[in-house]
């Protein structure tokens, strides 16, 4: 850049077509240094994070260094960098497609934790449905009769969403043009235990998607394929839900209001 003839003369006199050659090769050179240190200082930087926080917290990488790499094409590659690298970075696992980095802990003990937590989420969710099979409440739709409906379909439930992430990993294969993902089973534990808040929503929402089936639609209209395909479009069907509440909560608000209105006049 020093040599740079514009910046050398500033007053000498050079053609338009010389000065925007100048300013191209210039601002080429300016964007390679900006790339190059932020290289070199954003790994350090995201360590730095990465060890003052817990686990389950995650970086929004774009967002937090998009005014240090204003170009995605340079933040990308950073960001590829450090998923493929295994010791660039210290506690973050990397999701190149979100452009998000969990955080994990190192210490084993606090991995095998998160796999108990899993455990006991998952068999307190099977006896919150056996125990919804046996209420003693003289309304209540559910009784024991109907309790391996309510299992085979918690199952199925379970593997639509199952088949719903395989088939988002497929489609994102094909977006890279057919190179395999990685997929590490060392890695398993480290995933668990960045995640688990997020397994342990979907653990949840898998039994609210039940019962609301299962009261939307009746016990013996409830079948195997009906909860698998609400696990499948699980998400889906709960931002549906969650429109509709809040669409109902808004028109209820406003007819309160009214009547606020209405009765302080």
């Amino acid at each position: 850049m020093r040599i740079c003839p514009l910046l050398k003369n500033p007053t000498g006199q050079f053609t338009a077509q010389e000065q925007l050659n100048h300013l191209s090769i210039l601002e080429s050179q300016s964007k390679k240094m900006v790339a190059d240190i932020g290289w070199l200082t954003i790994p350090p930087r995201l360590n730095h994070w990465l060890r003052n926080s817990r686990p389950g917290y995650y970086i929004p990488f774009h967002e937090v260094f998009k005014d240090e790499l204003p170009e995605y094409e340079d933040r990308a590659s950073v960001l590829g960098f450090l998923a493929w690298s295994p010791e660039a970075l210290q506690g973050g696992l990397v999701d190149v497609d979100s452009g998000l980095i969990y955080r994990y802990s190192r210490n084993a003990r606090d991995r095998l934790l998160s796999f108990l937590i899993l455990i006991v989420a998952f068999f307190a969710a099977a006896g919150i449905i056996v125990g919804a099979a046996y209420l003693p409440l003289e309304t209540w739709p559910l009784d024991p009769t109907v309790l391996p409906t309510l299992l085979i379909g918690w199952a199925a439930l379970l593997a639509g969403l199952v088949v719903h992430v395989g088939i988002g990993i497929a489609k994102r294969v094909q977006a890279q043009r057919g190179r395999p993902p990685i997929i590490a089973v060392g890695d398993l534990p480290l995933l668990v235990n960045a995640k688990v808040g997020h397994i342990l929503l979907k653990i949840l929402l898998t039994l609210v998607g039940l019962f609301g089936l299962l009261f939307s639609l009746g016990v013996e209209s409830t079948t195997p394929v009906n909860a698998f395909l609400v696990g499948y479009t699980l998400d889906s069907v709960f931002e549906l839900f969650g429109a509709g509440i809040e669409q109902r909560a808004g028109a209820q608000m406003t007819a309160l209001r009214k009547q606020v209105d209405i009765a302080n006049r």
